[in-house]
């Protein structure tokens, strides 16, 4: 019987031949050696063991790695063992960051070709944006930035090779109750041309339109859906769905609205997953 160590075993899982997976379907497959072995017949001659799901680490690129959705993105993303990398213009981003986990790359999205964007972003299986100028250097700022940035960065996702693009948004009614200035209607007229920018790409993208964001710990709770009422939402919370739906490749072409509430996140994604399946399909 063929025995391997623990390493070459994760290695030769990615290649399992058809007849293995078909002898053990419920559960990826790892090989070791005859002291770990399940009972039965070896498959193709070599010792079968059930290891934890093996997973491919994800690498994610985010701009608006220093705001505060964005690096809970990163952080959520890097203690689950994936890869996430933030565009940033400051040393000190660098170094902060490293002590979480998340590798940087330095740039600038604004002064940026999208040729020099997508030399950033190559490699990465997905990408976040979810910056926003935050009123900060005027109506062109946020120009530059909340409207031409996502599409920008779509364009150089579509030249790397990068389909899955998730956009942090904004609520369409977002503080309606209050008369806003007229700043605040120029960001909201941004944030809704880059969604156009965006759904008219052939890329895999989800945008997610989060409630007022509160800095307040996350519930691990939301309320996620096509059209929701606009309450208020932690900004764990928002990260915690993004990594959700980064995850849910299945979920593609959406626009998804996502406030407080009482459902857990898996079972509100699993949730839209249900409800926007194709009528007759099979469900899990």
């Amino acid at each position: 019987m063929t025995t391997v160590t623990d390493e070459q075993a994760l290695d030769r899982d990615r290649e399992r031949t058809p007849a293995a997976c078909d002898a053990h379907p419920l559960e990826l497959l790892a090989f070791c050696g005859p002291h770990e072995a399940l009972e039965g017949e070896p498959v193709d001659g070599v010792a079968i063991v059930r290891f934890p799901r093996w997973r491919k680490s994800m690498k994610v690129f985010i701009v608006g790695i220093g705001g505060g959705v964005g690096r809970r993105v990163g952080e959520q993303l890097a203690a689950a063992g994936d890869e996430p990398t933030g565009l940033v213009r400051q040393q000190r981003q660098v170094e902060a960051l490293a002590s979480l986990g998340i590798k940087t790359k330095f740039g600038d999205l604004v002064a940026m070709s999208v040729d020099e964007l997508a030399d950033a972003v190559h490699g990465a299986d997905a990408v976040v944006f979810s910056a926003g100028a935050g009123g900060k250097d005027g109506d062109d700022a946020t120009t530059r930035i909340d409207g031409d940035g996502p599409g920008k960065l779509a364009e150089a996702a579509a030249l790397a090779g990068v389909r899955r693009f998730i956009l942090v948004s904004v609520f369409p009614e977002a503080w309606r109750e209050r008369r806003m200035d007229a700043s605040f209607e120029h960001y909201m007229v941004q944030k809704k041309r880059a969604e156009i920018a965006l759904v008219q790409t052939d890329l895999d993208w989800l945008i997610v339109r989060p409630s007022a964001l509160l800095n307040d710990p996350g519930t691990g709770r939301v309320d996620l859906g096509l059209a929701k009422v606009h309450e208020q939402i932690t900004r764990d919370d928002v990260a915690t769905t993004v990594v959700a739906l980064l995850k849910s490749s299945d979920l593609s072409r959406l626009i998804l609205e996502v406030t407080g509430g009482e459902v857990p996140i898996a079972e509100a994604v699993a949730a839209v997953r249900e409800a926007t399946a194709p009528c007759g399909s099979e469900q899990a």
